[in-house]
C-alpha cells in the first residue's frame, strides 16, 4: 500500500514577509500552471508508467522466444496516474480512500508459482534472460549521481524499442530525474517555510481538538493506518491492517486529517509557498525545463497509442 500527502487548494495567504515571496511571479511564461515543477513531474511519472506497459508488452514476446513466460503487472488507468497530485487530498478522497492512492499496480501471482517451478538454476537463467548478464550497461552522469542500465537482456530490448535505442532510454530517465529532484528541492523549501511550519502547527492543535495527538502528516498516516503513531519496530504502514481497503480507523483519521487541513489554513499557505519556490527554482533552470520538454516530446510520440487507450490526454495537457 501506498500512501500519499498531497495538498491543493487556491492560495489565499499574504506572502509578503516570507521568503522566497519574490518568486511568486515566474519569470518564465510557462503552460504548467501555479505549479510548474509538480504539473511537468506528473505528467513524467504518467508517461513513465505507461512506458512500463508497453515494455511489458514486448518484453513478454522476448521471453517467450527465450523460451521462458513473463507475468506482466495488471496495469489499469487508476493506476497509470496513481501519485500525481490531481484533486489533491481533499474530505471527499479521505472518505473513499483514506490515505490510500487510487489505483495500484497488481502482480501476477501466478508468477511466483512458475519461478518456484523453475527452480534455483532456472530462476537464474530466466533473470539473465529478462536483465541481462549485467556485464552490458550504459551510463549517463546527472547532478544527482550517476544512472546506469543493462543493454542486454529482454527489457532493454523493450526499451531500445520504444525509445529508438537503450541510450535515448536512459536520457528520459536522466531528464525526469533532475525534474524529479529540483521538484523536491521546492518541496522541502516549502515545508521549511516559516508561514508554513505555523499553518502546521495550527494543523496539529486542529487534529488535537479532535481527539488525535499528532504533531505530523506522517504520524497522522501512521495514527490512521497502524494504530499508533510509533508502532513496534520493523513494522510499516502496509502491513497494519493488511489488505487493499482502508480500515475505519483510518477513515476516520484521514478524514479529520482533510478537515484540519481546511481549516487551518494549511492548504491554501502551503500550495502558495509551494508555487513560490517551484516557479524560482524552475526559473533559474531553464536547461533542465529545455530537456524534459524535448524528452516528452519524444515519449508522448513513442506512447501515443497508448495516451488515447488510456485516455489520458488531459491529464498530459492536451
Amino acid at each position: 500500500m501506498s500512501v500519499v500527502l498531497v495538498v491543493v487548494a487556491c492560495g489565499r495567504v499574504d506572502t509578503s514577509r516570507s521568503p522566497g515571496a519574490a518568486a511568486s511571479s515566474p519569470s518564465l511564461a510557462l503552460p504548467y500552471g501555479d505549479l510548474p515543477l509538480s504539473n511537468l513531474v506528473d505528467r513524467g511519472s504518467i508517461l513513465i508508467s505507461l512506458k512500463a506497459v508497453r515494455e511489458d508488452e514486448l518484453a513478454a514476446g522476448c521471453m517467450r522466444a527465450e523460451g521462458f513466460e513473463y507475468f506482466a503487472p495488471f496495469r489499469d488507468r487508476e493506476s497509470v496516474v496513481a501519485g500525481v497530485d490531481g484533486a489533491g487530498f481533499t474530505v471527499a478522497r479521505a472518505e473513499r480512500l483514506g490515505y490510500r492512492d487510487e489505483g495500484a499496480v497488481v502482480d501476477d501471482p501466478a508468477f511466483d508459482d512458475y519461478l518456484a517451478g523453475l527452480g534455483e538454476e532456472g530462476s537464474a537463467e530466466w533473470a539473465q534472460a529478462f536483465f541481462g548478464s549485467g556485464e552490458q550497461t550504459e551510463s549517463v552522469d546527472t547532478p544527482y549521481g550517476r544512472l546506469s542500465t543493462s543493454t542486454s537482456g529482454c527489457l532493454a530490448e523493450a526499451r531500445a524499442q520504444i525509445a529508438g535505442d537503450v541510450s535515448a532510454d536512459l536520457q528520459w530517465s536522466a531528464a525526469y530525474t533532475e525534474l524529479e529532484y529540483l521538484r523536491n528541492d521546492a518541496l522541502l523549501r516549502a515545508e521549511a517555510d516559516p508561514l508554513v511550519r505555523d499553518a502546521l502547527a495550527e494543523w496539529s492543535a486542529c487534529m488535537r481538538r479532535d481527539g488525535y495527538d499528532v504533531d505530523t502528516f506522517e504520524e497522522a498516516i501512521m495514527l490512521g493506518v497502524t494504530g499508533s503513531v510509533a508502532p513496534p519496530e520493523g513494522e510499516t504502514p502496509a502491513e497494519g491492517e493488511g489488505g487493499s481497503a482502508p480500515s475505519e480507523r483510518e477513515i476516520e483519521v484521514a478524514v479529520a486529517d482533510a478537515r484540519c487541513r481546511e481549516a487551518s489554513g494549511y492548504a491554501d499557505v502551503y500550495r502558495d509557498r509551494r508555487s513560490a519556490y517551484e516557479n524560482e527554482l524552475l526559473a533559474g533552470r531553464e536547461d533542465v525545463l529545455l530537456v524534459w520538454q524535448e524528452a516528452e516530446q519524444q515519449m508522448r510520440r513513442a506512447l501515443s497509442d497508448l495516451i488515447v487507450e488510456f485516455d489520458l490526454a488531459a491529464e498530459l495537457g492536451g
